[in-house]
């Protein structure tokens, strides 16, 4: 066997070893992880696109905290699951988190703009939630779907693990009810 052939196949089986890791990570996060909800904006929480829904964060972190473009926060969670900011982890190790406080990994992006003052957004998990994702429930892209049920949406469930890694499941409104939508034909 050539050189050339050995790099090849070594690069393709790495390519599949992490693949089937990253598969195995999101596996084991929504198998053992701590179901969170993280609150979305009242107004337009999802907006329909052709990726998916896009989510619109509430933020949760104050504006005077310095945000690399991702990190882990330490968050605590009420009785309803819900989150709310307590730190950032740097400096700090995981082993110092107190009753009710959770990692939580985020990403943040600056919104194309004119203005570079703009504060970058924050998400959770993820973005959006494409169309192919369990979280929608398989809604496909089926102009049959009733999009307007995500506009009660308020928050969004995630499944964390231990170390931060977040995993969306769904949404729910405010009372707590998963948003499930229905066909407008009638299936």
């Amino acid at each position: 066997m050539s050189k050339t052939k050995f790099i090849y196949w070594a690069m393709l089986v790495l390519i599949i070893a992490i693949s089937y890791g990253t598969i195995y990570l999101r596996g084991q996060t929504l198998l053992a992880g701590d179901k969170v909800l993280v609150p979305l904006v009242k107004e337009n929480p999802v907006t329909l696109t052709d990726k998916g829904l896009l989510l619109n964060f509430k933020n949760i972190i104050p504006g005077k905290q310095k945000l690399n473009t991702s990190g882990t926060i330490v968050v605590y969670i009420n009785s309803f699951g819900v989150v709310s900011f307590v730190r950032t982890l740097e400096g700090k190790h995981a082993d110092d988190l107190a009753f009710g406080e959770h990692l939580l990994d985020y990403s943040a992006y600056r919104p194309a703009s004119f203005y570079a003052t703009k504060k970058p957004k924050v998400f959770f998990g993820a973005r959006y939630l494409p169309f192919s994702s369990p979280a929608l429930k398989s809604a496909a892209v089926d102009a049959n779907i009733n999009f307007d049920a995500y506009k009660r949406a308020r928050y969004l469930v995630l499944k964390v693990s231990p170390s931060g890694r977040a995993v969306p499941i769904g949404l729910v409104d405010r009372n707590y009810a998963e948003i499930k939508p229905k066909s407008k034909i009638g299936f």
